[in-house]
């Protein structure tokens, strides 16, 4: 970990929060959250982070009623399996005197937002775990035993899981995680809903071939930040190119949500629009034009800028020579001997 946080890939908050900004497969194990002089239990506050498998699986939907069925459809088959089968590495797992059983492991429930029928819906997501089982007089030093022993609850699409029992895996990692929805308190229909408008606007004018650095404002590094162009998502981490016939990338959102365009032109102008925490904030018309036309738009600007002085100032030129022609008589003309004499004062004085 590095001091400076905006070059650290993990690091702790001042709120005592474990950020990981990319998850590298070394990360996996188990994280301890100890007190001030570790005093605090071993066991109190232990996490442990798997690397899992990406899955394209969706997830299934309903309330308690449908997920017994699915359960009872999915669940239940499996357990059986591990349980009977025959399949060499099931049975030696069950040798080992462990026994296997996919189980649900529930989340908290989120906030009562969605709308169904004037109904407010609540969501709390079931994670697939693969629970295990032995009985404390099991002895013996196999490695199975061991494995199961230091890891009692493993993520059905665990990248562990799949390197040490493929079997098990394949078994595990098909299966769809549940979320499970229960109607909360009524909700009320908005009428003629206006549409959010973003808290800050810009426009810039950028010359053919420049280059732009944008930062999303109000954001802190626990905020889901989402760049967008013309409405179409930019990934975090990745380049960009919106040209037919140069597939360089222009357009790159970091990892830190700072965008960058460089060597623009005209494929890469348009609107790109940040939001934070699904929130409005920022919205930004990019507008490339040749450098020509940008140098000749200068050179009008400052002739309108200097024809406004030279008029402003011939203008109040002219009003004070009509205003001395007018109280003309409220001159007076001195002689030369006056003059004189007021010379002669002065030089005394």
């Amino acid at each position: 970990m590095d001091n400076n946080v905006s070059l650290s890939r993990v690091h702790v908050t001042s709120e005592n929060a474990l950020i990981f900004r990319i998850f590298h497969e070394n990360d996996t194990g188990i994280y301890r959250c100890l007190g001030k002089n570790e005093t605090q239990e071993k066991g109190l506050h232990n996490y442990r982070i798997e690397l899992t498998v990406k899955s394209n699986n969706s997830d299934v939907k309903g309330d308690l009623a449908a997920y017994e069925h699915f359960k009872k459809t999915n669940l239940d088959p499996l357990n059986k399996k591990f349980a009977e089968s025959d399949i060499d590495e099931f049975v030696g797992i069950r040798e080992a005197g462990i026994s296997l059983e996919v189980v649900t492991e529930w989340g908290v429930w989120g906030p009562c937002k969605e709308c169904v029928k004037m109904r407010g819906v609540k969501k709390k997501r079931g994670h697939c775990r693969l629970k295990c089982y032995y009985n404390e007089s099991t002895t013996g030093d196999s490695e199975i035993l061991q494995m199961f022993k230091n890891n009692p609850t493993i993520p059905c699409k665990s990248r562990f899981l799949q390197e040490l029992f493929p079997s098990v895996s394949n078994a595990t990692g098909h299966l769809s995680e549940f979320v499970l929805t229960e109607k909360c308190k009524p909700c009320k229909k908005e009428k003629n809903k206006k549409r959010r408008k973003f808290k800050y606007k810009k426009r810039y004018l950028l010359a053919q071939g420049g280059h732009l650095t944008l930062s999303c404002p109000n954001t802190t590094i626990l905020s889901d930040i989402i760049w967008m162009r013309d409405s179409k998502v930019l990934p975090r981490g990745k380049g960009r190119s919106v040209r037919k016939k140069d597939s360089t990338p222009r357009i790159y959102v970091d990892h830190y949500n700072t965008i960058y365009l460089k060597d623009v032109s005209d494929p890469e102008q348009g609107k790109y629009t940040c939001t934070v925490d699904d929130k409005r904030i920022l919205q930004v018309t990019v507008v490339v034009v040749p450098k020509r036309g940008l140098l000749f738009e200068a050179f009008v600007t400052h002739l309108r800028i200097l024809g406004f002085i030279f008029l402003l100032t011939t203008a109040l030129y002219c009003a004070g020579v009509i205003k001395a022609c007018k109280h003309r008589d409220q001159f007076k003309i001195k002689t030369y001997e006056q003059l004189k004499e007021e010379r002669q004062i002065f030089s005394k004085a």
